[in-house]
């Protein structure tokens, strides 16, 4: 078997232009992290491998390693996810999803457990539409943890003690979160976190993601949610998304 050969399935989470024909292609796999291939004449009208290839997909990818590059030989679709691209917001807050999840990770590492997140979050919002706000927030909370930005919203980001049942102080600057003893040791500017807001990041954390949709979601906790994810989101990339415009007018 050669070894520079081999075939992995996984969710297409970039898709960009190479050249006049060509395509690089961008897919989360289950056990060897991201991987960034070249797909050589998939925009030909001859080419039938680009029917088989959409982003949010998932499909089956044989790969060819060269010296320096990954190379597409063959591809097989393996789920569409049609019920996605009929509702604009949904397509908004997937297409915000798997930005950030190309942005945020390296390629050929492996964070265990960040492809299942993805994949189960693609379908649940796929079923259940009107829940992707949360969801999309949710999804991010826990792909910044996943990565190591956020660590706990129980214990202080300095002295490691649990912190107190009243409230918290966040340092956005740093992304850190402290008790009330070490917030007053600090010079930079820290923001008071509500006891509910700790609770709900925390539940976050601890459960797995189809448990959002038992919550009984109002509108402050979303924008709770939502404003603690971008904060965190901001320190790691110093840039907005690209899919940030569409999720604006949509999402």
């Amino acid at each position: 078997m050669n070894p520079r050969s081999f075939t992995v399935s996984g969710i297409i989470i970039r898709m960009a232009d190479l050249g006049e024909s060509d395509r690089f292609i961008t897919v989360l796999t289950p056990d060897r992290g991201k991987l960034t291939c070249i797909g050589k004449n998939l925009r030909t009208l001859k080419s039938r491998r680009n029917s088989q290839l959409e982003l949010f997909s998932k499909v089956q990818i044989q790969f060819w390693k060269s010296r320096n590059n990954y190379y597409l030989q063959d591809c097989k679709l393996e789920e569409r996810h049609p019920e996605l691209k009929k509702n604009l917001a949904s397509l908004a807050s997937v297409a915000f999803i798997v930005e950030a999840t190309e942005k945020l990770t390296v390629d050929e590492n492996h964070i265990p457990g960040l492809y299942d997140l993805l994949e189960e979050t693609l379908s649940l919002i796929e079923f259940y539409p009107k829940k992707h706000e949360v969801l999309r927030e949710a999804y991010i909370i826990k792909l910044l943890s996943s990565i190591g930005t956020i660590s706990s919203f129980r214990t202080c980001s300095e002295c490691r003690e649990k912190l107190p049942s009243e409230s918290a102080f966040l340092d956005e600057n740093h992304t850190t979160i402290h008790c009330v003893n070490c917030a007053e040791k600090k010079s930079s500017h820290l923001r008071e976190i509500p006891l509910e807001t700790l609770k709900l990041m925390h539940f976050i954390l601890a459960h797995q993601i189809t448990a959002v949709l038992k919550l009984k979601m109002t509108r402050q906790h979303i924008n709770i949610i939502d404003e603690f994810g971008r904060t965190f989101l901001k320190h790691d990339l110093h840039y907005p998304l690209k899919s940030e415009a569409f999720l604006n007018t949509y999402g």
